[in-house]
């Protein structure tokens, strides 16, 4: 934006060089729900919007933050959930702390120099899995061809959530195609 000033009477003159650029999220982006990350697991978010720029600081704050000045340095809504900023607008959550799991984020983000931003319109819930525990005979062990049901005890679990148990996956991204021995409806 530029500078149109007009000295009391006088008519505006445009200060060309005294421009402003005005930041701002509008959107946050990931793989999933933008909303939701999952305990022990690294996340990586794009943050969408005017300014957003490598360096910056994106990190979320408990729910009770209310106002900007609760995304300081200092303050008690403060959490470990944080990530720079990389040229791509994106960043990476990772959280092992299981006193957050169950809670829901807002978001703060520092654009360069700026005073920090808290944008509660954007959540985060960090979710983890309880255990599971069979309603009948072994918690770790199905006979082929038989039905049988768990209870997941703890957790966040949510309609939709999807398991399946599979066999030679070496990493999280080779469950999307395994082959399901069995299914969790």
């Amino acid at each position: 934006l530029k500078t149109c000033y007009a000295f009391f009477n006088e008519p505006y003159m445009t200060y060309w060089s005294m421009p402003v650029t005005v930041v701002g999220i509008s959107e946050i982006k990931s793989v999933g729900s933008p909303g939701v990350l999952t305990l022990d697991y690294n996340k990586e978010f794009e943050f969408v919007g005017m300014g957003v720029s490598d360096g910056d600081l994106a990190y979320w704050v408990t729910d009770e933050a209310k106002v900007d000045l609760d995304c300081s340095s200092d303050s008690p809504f403060r959490t470990n959930l944080d990530g720079f900023v990389n040229s791509d607008g994106k960043a990476t959550f990772y959280s092992s702390d299981l006193n957050y799991a169950g809670q829901t984020f807002q978001l703060c983000y520092k654009f360069g120099q700026e005073s920090p931003k808290l944008y509660p319109e954007f959540t985060l819930s960090l979710k983890t899995l309880g255990s599971f525990i069979a309603t009948g005979g072994s918690n770790t062990t199905s006979v082929a061809g038989t039905k049988k049901q768990f209870k997941l005890i703890g957790g966040q679990v949510s309609p939709g959530d999807r398991a399946k148990w599979v066999e030679g996956v070496i990493d999280d991204a080779g469950c999307v195609g395994a082959f399901a021995g069995g299914i969790l409806n």
